[in-house]
């Protein structure tokens, strides 16, 4: 499994998720700090939808079912970190 990371705007180092709160089922607000320069940020992170259907005894009808399509950009986590690595 690949380790999920995200940069500090302001010091391009990497952020610490310090604490998290639950919103809804598929909802959590994350709260990161920086350990290189002190900056403090709320993010957000949900699941959207299945893109493959769980056992058959987890299945639940309020999860909708989408077919994935490919990401884009610099990053596709599917496939590698980042692009060209």
């Amino acid at each position: 499994m690949n380790d999920m990371s995200i940069k500090c705007p302001a010091c391009d180092d990497a952020l610490e998720a310090r604490h998290s709160e639950r919103m809804s089922d598929t909802l959590r607000r994350l709260y990161f700090w920086c350990p290189s320069c002190g900056f403090r940020a709320p993010a957000t992170l949900e699941v959207l939808h299945s893109l493959s259907p769980p056992a058959p005894y987890y299945m639940r009808d309020d999860l909708a079912l989408l077919p994935a399509r490919p990401l884009g950009g610099s990053v596709n986590a599917r496939t590698a970190k980042q692009a060209g690595g």
